[in-house]
């Protein structure tokens, strides 16, 4: 993957059989993670990455080593989609591989209380957020866990960051006006910046303010005492 890409899937196959055959050391560590819930007694585990590729990949090397091994992609249909569910939270060992198309309008619980997210993550946060509710909602009655897996100096580790910035500061801000989280420094800044948003007229294709109504208003007054 790290060598072709994951265009390169596509139109390869054989490139699968390879990545199985030589496991990265992150997708180890998904089965061993995924190995010692089960052996908790959690025996039904969720996996999130934005990459339907590396989910495959993961799929290939998860096969008869943690039970039955689904995988919820955007290509299935919608009985599909709910046949997946339901065969997953029947089953009495096994793993629902999720990539974007399944981080959203799914109910996993009660059922499932593990979710580990891994490989590729999307810029933005709240499809992240969106993955994790498949579990943690209303009518979950176990406790959850949500593994994050992060590899040092990664880009998965500069996306973070935005996401834990974005959750901690800026939704804090522009839900609530808390700037509390900022520093001195940044905090009248931010005031300011939503303050100017506030106060923003649009413009017309020639870059000209549109007239307000009440500005079209004088204009025929004006009109007129002329």
């Amino acid at each position: 993957l790290g060598m072709h890409g994951a265009a390169a899937f596509d139109a390869d196959d054989s490139l699968y059989a390879n990545s199985s055959a030589m496991p990265s050391e992150q997708v180890k560590l998904v089965r061993r993670l995924i190995e010692s819930r089960q052996a908790a007694g959690r025996l039904r585990v969720a996996v999130y990455c934005a990459s339907t590729v590396q989910l495959r990949i993961l799929r290939d090397v998860l096969c008869d080593a943690v039970g039955a091994v689904w995988l919820f992609e955007g290509s299935l249909t919608a009985a599909q989609r709910t046949e997946t569910v339901r065969a997953f939270l029947r089953c009495d060992r096994g793993v629902l591989l999720l990539s974007k198309a399944g981080g959203e309008g799914l109910n996993l619980c009660p059922g499932c209380e593990v979710m580990i997210i891994c490989g590729s993550l999307p810029w933005n946060s709240t499809e992240v957020d969106q993955a994790i509710a498949r579990i943690w909602r209303i009518g979950q009655d176990q406790p959850v866990e949500i593994l994050q897996l992060e590899a040092r100096r990664s880009v998965t580790s500069a996306k973070l960051l935005l996401h834990n910035d974005k959750r901690e500061r800026l939704e804090r801000a522009t839900r609530d006006l808390d700037y509390s989280a900022f520093a001195k420094e940044d905090a009248s800044t931010w005031r300011l910046a939503s303050k100017l948003v506030c106060e923003l007229t649009p413009c017309d294709e020639f870059g000209n303010f549109v007239a307000t109504a009440d500005a079209l208003q004088k204009e025929r007054e004006y009109a007129a005492l002329c």
